[in-house]
């Protein structure tokens, strides 16, 4: 949810190491999951607050979009180190502001989009009424989507075709096209379908490695990302699928902890692939939570309980989780108390035991339209 700037900042990612960020802003792509969440706990109110403040937030800074917007929208953040003061247990620097904020990340577009898919399927025009502000983020993407981008994640080395943001694009353009035919909404449709159609082929043909028939972290690359989980969660390609399922498995085997203290902590991404900082970080919570959706879509559930219930141990003290957690000990870093945390697990919680607020299996809130591509 939207944070005031006046908050607190974070723990490090790494104890003594220079991870270590100002998290006092909201990041467009925690929306979508944050939104999802609110609808299926039948917090309507609070839903449709958040949906509104999101237009006019990002509405008013107008395109492309920031990474980072503040509660009152200020988009401003310049990073700067405070060289006289230490961070937890000696982490330096200690930073005020944020370096991504300015960088072009795709998945913004998709998680918006997706937010605006979200309201529709439970019934509420909340967003549609904004939808001259929705139809010009499609046109962006349809027009940047062959561009790279930083990322998910956030890189500051160089830009990259990662797959989880064309993915999102996919969802911009997808979600944008069917929305529009569905309403009868004005806008370009067709280009927009087309232009998506492109973009999943490119996917398919680029992002998905011949050998080992699963998808990867950007194109040309051989690593995977736990990013990727997040494929059958927006619709891209039904979990069962052989190269999601392949997906799934080399991620556990390529991003799992061997010291972990829990089965299904992940890293997000090979370090050694690069991010353009030095040192280390923990497993990041959020993928764990992913993984538990992913493994409970595509028929793997037994494997999915255990590794939700694994995870439920590792809460701190107060019932909360951070950011990520240190393998070999349990212990918190990052952002703490991390909202995208808490929102991942509602989530899993949802799809392995729960019902929406309407009464319907909650697997069938996120849009699914347009899955089942086939990689051959």
């Amino acid at each position: 949810m939207p944070s005031s700037r006046q908050g607190r900042r974070s723990l490090p990612e790494e104890i003594g190491g220079v991870r270590n960020w100002d998290y006092r802003y909201t990041w467009l792509r925690d929306a979508s999951f944050t939104l999802n969440a609110l609808y299926q706990l039948g917090c309507t109110r609070e839903a449709r607050r958040y949906a509104q403040w999101m237009c006019a937030a990002t509405a008013a800074q107008g395109l492309p979009l920031r990474v980072l917007y503040g509660i009152d929208a200020p988009t401003e953040f310049p990073e700067k180190t405070v060289d006289h003061a230490d961070g937890y247990r000696g982490s330096r620097p200690v930073r005020i502001g944020n370096g991504a904020e300015a960088q072009f990340q795709l998945d913004s577009y998709g998680e918006l989009l997706d937010c605006l898919a979200i309201c529709e399927i439970m019934g509420d025009d909340v967003m549609r009424e904004e939808w001259p502000w929705f139809r010009s983020m499609v046109d962006f993407v349809a027009a940047h989507w062959r561009e790279p981008d930083s990322g998910i994640w956030e890189v500051r080395d160089r830009p990259r075709h990662f797959v989880h943001s064309k993915a999102m694009g996919w969802v911009a353009l997808q979600r944008g096209s069917e929305i529009a035919r569905m309403r009868g909404l004005d806008g370009d449709f067709e280009t927009w379908r087309n232009e998506a159609d492109l973009l999943r082929a490119e996917i398919l043909d680029q992002g998905v490695l011949p050998d080992r028939d699963c998808f990867g972290r950007a194109y040309g690359e051989s690593n995977v990302d736990a990013s990727l989980l997040m494929l059958p969660l927006v619709g891209f390609i039904d979990a069962p699928h052989p190269t999601m399922q392949a997906t799934i498995d080399e991620i556990v085997g390529q991003l799992s902890p061997g010291d972990a203290c829990a089965q299904g902590l992940l890293y997000r991404y090979h370090h050694e692939a690069g991010d353009g900082l030095p040192g280390g970080e923990g497993a990041f919570t959020i993928c764990s939570f992913w993984l538990v959706e992913a493994l409970a879509l595509a028929g793997r559930r037994d494997e999915a309980e255990k590794i939700f219930a694994g995870l439920i141990e590792l809460q701190g003290d107060l019932g909360l989780f951070a950011e990520e957690i240190d393998p070999p000990s349990g212990t918190q870093l990052g952002n703490f108390p991390q909202a995208f945390t808490h929102i991942g697990l509602i989530n899993a919680a949802l799809r392995l035991f729960g019902e929406t607020a309407k009464g319907e299996s909650s697997t069938a809130t996120r849009p699914r339209s347009g899955s089942n591509p086939d990689p051959e």
